[in-house]
């Protein structure tokens, strides 16, 4: 059995196999910006090509493949990337700005926070809400989510994050 944990870098992707007993091996591909997958893939057939395997055969034998990617956590901290409205549970857009137990000393509250990542004006409150144990107390509310998606589309927005109190419990929101 063997561990593999690759990411996914601006100009390479980075592949290291973990085999049993150990041995670490590394491999290194030009990433494709276009289509950052296509980076994944050439890393893997590079890796089983390196070890002598088909890829079916390294494959087979992988116990954990963990993906990262530093272009994402790079336009996440840059901010450089698609314009992002949220939808949540009416009377929760506010849950991004209070981050509670975010704070390495949660005394401190002279050092600022960072700037959420969507904006308030961008956090569109939706109403229905589910219960902790998955039951729906209201429906989901469809014109909300018309008219949240109506602001969206005057404002630019590129990327919906779908954010629901208990929708991990129950998905049926």
């Amino acid at each position: 059995m063997n561990r593999i944990g690759v990411d996914v870098g601006g100009t390479f992707t980075d592949l290291v196999v973990e085999q049993d007993g150990g041995a670490i091996t590394v491999f290194k591909v030009p990433s494709v910006p276009a289509d950052p997958s296509r980076g994944v893939l050439d890393a893997v057939h590079a890796a089983a090509a390196g070890l002598g395997l088909t890829v079916g055969q390294m494959l087979a034998d992988c116990r954990w493949f963990v993906h990262g990617s530093t272009v994402a956590t790079n336009t996440v901290l840059e901010r450089k990337g698609a314009t992002v409205g949220m939808l949540c549970t009416h009377g929760f857009r506010d849950s991004l700005e209070i981050r509670r137990g975010i704070r390495e000393n949660p005394w401190d509250h002279r050092t600022p926070f960072a700037e959420p990542l969507v904006p308030r004006y961008l956090r569109k409150g939706v109403r229905g809400r589910i219960d902790v144990h998955g039951k729906e107390i209201a429906p989901l509310s469809e014109v909300d989510i018309r008219a949240a998606l109506a602001e969206f589309t005057t404002e630019g927005v590129e990327a919906v994050a779908v954010c629901f109190i208990n929708s991990y419990v129950k998905g049926v929101h």
